[in-house]
């Protein structure tokens, strides 16, 4: 099923040199010649069966994308499309600024691991794409947050979604993002006891591997992981948070709410008492600070327990003391020092303090961290971080949109 028989293809080409904004991703992704975000494929079935399982939450199994016109947005290596270009598309445009992206993507190609009837590629940053074409399905995945102006792009890479068409997409919350940036804060002393980008990768290997092995299950080498998520060199003018409910404020004069992995919206309305197209949008506002919580650890059932009283208040306040973390650590990288380390320790207890009893592991994990991180600061020898390496948040969160019809 991986044939392509490719009636066209093209390579766009463009001066990124030109572009005086810092261009997040592409540039550390050029300096070092990587792609950070490759996907073990070894066992297609296993890796057809997951990308399915995910689409099919976002409402577009894989199936549906057959005989249909594709976009995607930063593909990386083009290890996703493999399972998107499953069924056969009729075209396959993808839109990278990177080197490599553009090479692995070639190499793909050639091989015929990517499967449509039409393949183009545009070697543009997404700020410089335009197009008058309209597709049936955009993808972004792991690109619009950590941008310097998430709006700005979110907004260029819709223009391209024809109407009905879907716009799938990711996003980071404040939540789902607290367990990596304080696994961030360790690189201050990687940064300072290694000069070299190959011997800072190394050391932070050895590091967390124990961390992403009480996953149980990998997509991407711990070297893949370390590069983006560690070492990578985020500017901090981007929003490095942009989740759901930001997407939906930008989209939503042309977009509603479709779907998305976890699930957030449960709507039991009659459709003969829908009157417009806005209606899952409003559902979905309401809904989402009751189940955003959940997103700061993989390891609870993300489900809906009875509120108690001055629940949600709690939960607002949780979120804004988890930006105020990201601001500080955001201070504490630029600066490479711990000198606000005990600003952050301290303003992540209160976030401890405040979560409800369901999160026990969490906050044990958390207590864990705030009583090692100074240990490890210190050069302390002994085992460290026991019970912090197994908190996770649910990182990256997917979601659908559908545009809007014009009758």
């Amino acid at each position: 099923m991986y044939s392509l028989v490719a009636n066209h293809f093209y390579l766009l080409t463009s001066n990124l040199k030109n572009c005086l904004m810092k261009k997040p991703f592409i540039d550390y992704y050029n300096k070092y010649n990587i792609i950070p975000t490759s996907q073990n494929v070894k066992n297609v079935k296993s890796f057809l069966y997951q990308r399915n399982h995910l689409y099919s939450n976002l409402g577009i199994p894989l199936s549906f994308f057959s005989n249909k016109n594709i976009i995607e947005f930063g593909p990386g290596g083009g290890w996703n499309a493999q399972a998107t270009s499953f069924f056969r598309p009729r075209s396959y445009t993808f839109v990278d600024g990177s080197e490599k992206s553009i090479y692995e993507l070639r190499k793909k190609i050639k091989n015929k691991k990517i499967n449509a009837k039409v393949i183009k590629l545009i070697k543009r940053n997404i700020f410089n794409f335009k197009t008058k074409k309209k597709y049936d399905i955009a993808i972004v995945e792991g690109t619009i947050p950590n941008q310097k102006y998430p709006n700005k792009m979110l907004k260029i890479i819709s223009k391209c979604v024809k109407n009905g068409g879907v716009l799938i997409t990711t996003t980071h919350s404040p939540f789902s993002l607290l367990s990596e940036v304080c696994r961030r804060l360790l690189r201050i002393k990687i940064y300072n006891s290694n000069i070299s980008f190959e011997n800072r990768l190394k050391t932070s290997c050895k590091i967390f591997k124990s961390h992403l092995a009480t996953l149980k299950t990998t997509t991407r080498p711990v070297k893949d992981w370390v590069s983006d998520v560690i070492l990578h060199d985020h500017s901090f003018e981007n929003k490095y948070d942009f989740d759901t409910l930001d997407t939906l404020k930008c989209l939503e004069k042309n977009f509603y709410f479709y779907n998305s992995h976890p699930k957030f919206l449960i709507d039991d309305t009659w459709h003969k008492h829908i009157k417009n197209q806005n209606h899952t949008n409003k559902i979905y506002k309401k809904q989402h600070i009751l189940n955003s919580l959940f997103l700061i650890d993989y390891r609870l059932e993300f489900k809906n327990f009875r509120l108690k009283k001055n629940t949600l208040k709690k939960i607002k306040n949780m979120e804004k003391l988890s930006r105020k973390l990201i601001i500080i650590h955001n201070k504490i990288i630029k600066d490479n020092n711990y000198k606000q380390i005990s600003e952050f320790l301290k303003n992540l207890e209160k976030l401890n303090n405040l979560l409800p009893n369901e999160f026990k592991q969490t906050k044990k994990s958390i207590k864990n961290y705030i009583v090692d991180l100074p240990k490890y600061i210190k050069n302390n020898k002994g085992k460290l971080f026991i019970d912090f390496k197994v908190w996770w948040g649910r990182g990256m969160q997917y979601s659908s949109y559908v545009k809007k019809l014009k009758i």
